[in-house]
């Protein structure tokens, strides 16, 4: 009879708690002493997930740039009421509380792209639909490169500040969205292909080669808000499921195959959602939503998993977080 090594390569491991990262298939045993040990194994499926409040902003403000994960998160730029109202400051998540990051974007603006991590960023686009590109070393920005085409309230996603995507937006002089997207290569920006629809300011994540948007438009421009997801393979936008809701001005973090949607503005009433929704690749599900209703957040390509969310800032303007927890599924059976 074939051994559990013989057909998957490896020992079933014997553990004394759930392993933080099961893969697909993976199977082993939970054994303390003095207890009944339990054999498990994991499979696909989409846990509930829960909302949790993590550590205030600094200052109210919304509508800035985001990157990192829920435990090494970074923010810049963005709006508050203080004066003035565009703000350059950047602020480092441990995922507990932010701190200062002493490295200030050299122009304040809102509704800008951004992808990378903490300590390599990326900040393009802008209020005034600007070609302005920035890039942070994690200690200092630099401005480089600029954008073929000046935009606001582009989709913006990218694994480092050497590789990211500027997709859709607002550019001059027309204020309606357009479908335009372009390619960061570290030195330059070069345009690639077009999305399927003409949108502005949904979710975006993933990298340069497998990237996904969701929502946007902007019904109040003679663009309709949109439940439309598109998949990035590198070349080409491909059109998948729709969301369950359709929106824009909404938060997103994780991959193309497994992308958190949360928040946004809610049509037709024109306010901020606290909706939820996961994408597995091919379609939505909805999952627990946020604690408050909340629209333009910070937003970028988070890089964290889509089990590790982080909602910051929004409108009205607020210095909440939330953090996003998604379990474990696993599944109990008999070996006869």
């Amino acid at each position: 009879m074939a051994t559990y090594k013989s057909l998957k390569g490896q020992l079933i491991q014997v553990l004394t708690a759930d392993p933080p990262a099961p893969v697909e298939g993976q199977v082993w045993v939970v054994a303390n002493p003095g207890t009944a040990s339990t054999m498990k194994g994991y499979k696909s499926s989409v846990p509930a997930g829960t909302w949790a409040s993590g550590g205030d902003l600094p200052v109210a403000s919304s509508y800035g740039g985001q990157t990192g994960t829920q435990t090494a998160g970074f923010i810049f730029g963005g709006s508050s009421p203080a004066t003035p109202q565009f703000h350059t400051e950047s602020f480092n998540y441990n995922g507990t509380a932010w701190t200062d990051a002493s490295a200030d974007i050299n122009s304040g603006r809102e509704s800008a792209g951004a992808g990378g991590t903490s300590t390599s960023a990326l900040f393009f686009a802008g209020s005034s639909k600007v070609t302005l590109t920035e890039t942070y070393d994690g200690s200092s920005w630099t401005e480089v490169g600029d954008l073929n085409t000046g935009r606001d309230n582009a989709f913006g996603f990218g694994q480092t500040n050497t590789a990211a995507i500027c997709a859709g937006g607002r550019a001059s002089p027309s204020p309606d969205a357009v479908a335009v997207t372009e390619l960061w290569n570290g030195n330059s920006w070069t345009e690639v292909g077009d999305m399927n629809a003409t949108k502005k300011y949904g979710g975006a994540t993933g990298t340069t080669t497998a990237g996904a948007i969701a929502g946007g438009g902007d019904s109040g421009e003679g663009v309709a808000i949109t439940a439309q997801t598109e998949l990035w393979n590198g070349n080409s936008w491909t059109e998948v499921g729709d969301l369950n809701l359709g929106r824009d001005y909404a938060g997103g973090t994780g991959t193309s195959t497994e992308f958190l949607f949360y928040g946004g503005i809610n049509p037709p009433a024109g306010s901020g959602t606290a909706n939820t929704e996961i994408f597995n690749g091919t379609s939505w599900t909805e999952l627990n939503n946020m604690a408050t209703a909340r629209m333009y957040m910070y937003s970028g390509s988070a890089t964290g998993s889509a089990g590790a969310g982080l909602a910051v800032g929004g409108s009205p303007k607020v210095v909440t977080v939330e953090e996003f927890t998604q379990g474990n599924v696993t599944v109990s059976f008999d070996i006869d």
